[in-house]
């Protein structure tokens, strides 16, 4: 057995050859090495729902880890520790070039981002280095959670909104959806259908389809606002 590992590695010249050969051992699995410069062209192939805004900023995300962890002499994946990536993330709480400061949410699409291609390129029963990495929001603790208005609250959003025009009909989309303010903003006469009550909107973040019921109060905003409506 030590003949065969010797010849392998002069084979390779390198310990990768024998670390693949002992995961292959251990596991029953074929599994190669992937290096650090090779994660976003990885990361290009993954697929999923989310739009290509957030493929092309998750690419652009693993980029920048994969040249920071060059720049500290790390080659491939098995080299990213957990102190490591826990330096990482750290990094990122810090100012940019330009003086700006990530939120903790965007930290936490971060590691979030990094981890899960980690996870997909480590060999089987390593355990990923991001995985216990906690992200601390102002308040304290990892998860941001928000309170949802109560029925005062919404009366006394729609009494102040409607002193204003523009602003009221968003509230109303909003309140009656639940869509994003930017899914909101966006929205667009081909996918309102008031004769079936529908209202069919591709979302920004994931880019899925959806369908939701238009409730009494939106039909009345869409109604008036479809009165307005100019041609073309």
């Amino acid at each position: 057995l030590l003949a065969n590992h010797q010849k392998d590695a002069s084979i390779k010249g390198k310990a990768d050859h024998l670390t693949e050969r002992l995961i292959e051992a251990k596991t029953g699995r074929k599994w190669t090495e992937t290096p650090l410069d090779d994660l976003p062209s990885f990361t290009q192939t993954m697929k999923g729902k989310r739009s290509k805004d957030w493929q092309t900023w998750q690419v652009d995300v693993i980029g920048r880890f994969a040249e920071w962890a060059k720049e500290r002499g790390l080659r491939s994946v098995l080299e990213v520790t957990p102190e490591e990536a826990e330096l990482y993330i750290e990094k990122q709480s810090q100012p940019d070039e330009t003086g700006k400061t990530k939120t903790p949410s965007t930290i936490r699409h971060i590691k979030n981002i990094v981890g899960l291609v980690m996870g997909r390129v480590l060999p089987p029963g390593v355990e990923n280095p991001f995985k216990k990495i906690r992200i601390e929001t102002p308040e304290g603790g990892e998860t941001e959670h928000r309170k949802p208005l109560n029925a005062l609250e919404v009366d006394r959003l729609l009494k102040e909104a409607k002193a204003d025009p523009f602003v009221f009909p968003l509230i109303i989309t909003a309140l009656s959806t639940g869509l994003r303010r930017g899914d909101v903003c966006c929205l667009k006469w081909s996918g309102v259908n008031l004769k079936s009550g529908t209202l069919t909107i591709k979302t920004a973040k994931t880019g899925a389809s959806v369908t939701l019921p238009i409730m009494e109060t939106l039909r009345g905003v869409l109604a008036e606002a479809l009165a307005e409506r100019e041609e073309g």
